[in-house]
This record gives structure tokens, C-alpha cells and sequence, in this order.
């Protein structure tokens, strides 16, 4: 089974079922894997290996940056090892900082998860991201996109919500 460590942290993530979903599973065969509720993709992480795999979510941002961290993850850490680190870089990050292409949204999107108060994802009315800064101080493993790219290499990414 493979490693569970996520990309990100995410409220509502399902870390803590991955023991569960093992003893329930065991060894059942199985072609294809789906996962609607993508989030921190802990069950995908720590499961979910050598199979083709659909992994969706409503959150377009998330989709975009797990598609970023499959295509283009070397490109991904060179921008995100370049982002500085303290609460007022956060803010700027956060309300003015503007994003060229979806590397630069994506790792935004990673940076901001990993320095938020708790993680949390949360936007307001305008589509803003508005979560304060959390006192993080040490930086984005990097070496957890190396490896989340691998498995996500045969994945098919949606963002989309099922009707």
C-alpha cells in the first residue's frame, strides 16, 4: 500500500479512514479506481496503486493543482521553493499576488494551504480565498510533489460534481 502523507491538508479529509477502507477492501480486485471527493486524496495516497484511476472534485482550483503536480512537478518546485515566507508574504500571496499561468496558481494554492490557519479552504462571496495566516514558519516539503506526481502519473483529473 503506498504512502499516505497528502499534497495538502484539508478539512474533512479521510486520513483517519485509511485503516478502515484496508480492512475493508483486504484484497478486492478491481480494474478501475473512483474517487468523487478528491480533497487531500488520503485513500487515493495510501491505497491506490498500479490502477487506472478517476479522480474528481467540485473545487476547480484542487483539480488544477493536482493536474499541475502530475504534468509539470519539477517546474511546480522551482516556483514554490522561490515563494518567500512570513505572515506579511503571506498576505501578500494571499490578496495581491497574481498568478501568470496555472504552475504560478497552483503552487499559490499549495502555499496557502500550507501556511492557512488549520488549512482550511475558504473563499467569500467574490471568490476570494480568505482564510488568515496560521504561524507556520518551515517550508513546503517539497519532496511530497515528487512523489504524489508519480502516482497521480496514469490518473484522469475532472473537476465537476455529480448530479
Amino acid at each position: 500500500m503506498g504512502n499516505n502523507k497528502s499534497l495538502l491538508r484539508w478539512a474533512g479529509g479521510k486520513s483517519w479512514f485509511i485503516n478502515a477502507f484496508k480492512s475493508i477492501t483486504g484484497n478486492i480486485e478491481y480494474e478501475a479506481y473512483y474517487e468523487p471527493f478528491l480533497g487531500g486524496a488520503s485513500i487515493f495516497l495510501s491505497s491506490v496503486e498500479d490502477h487506472l484511476s478517476f479522480l474528481s472534485d467540485i473545487n476547480g482550483e484542487l483539480i488544477d493543482t493536482y493536474t499541475v503536480v502530475r504534468d509539470y512537478p519539477e517546474k511546480l518546485v522551482s516556483v514554490i521553493k522561490e515563494m518567500r515566507i512570513s505572515e506579511l508574504d503571506y498576505y501578500y500571496y494571499r490578496d495581491e499576488y497574481e498568478p501568470r499561468d496555472l504552475i504560478e496558481s497552483a503552487a499559490r494554492f499549495i502555499y496557502l494551504n500550507h501556511f492557512s490557519y488549520n488549512g482550511i479552504y475558504r473563499v467569500n462571496s467574490k471568490g476570494k480565498y480568505n482564510v488568515p495566516f496560521g504561524k507556520r514558519t518551515t517550508p513546503y516539503d517539497t519532496e511530497i510533489i515528487k512523489r504524489v506526481s508519480i502516482r497521480l502519473k496514469d490518473s484522469n483529473l475532472a473537476n465537476g460534481d455529480f448530479n
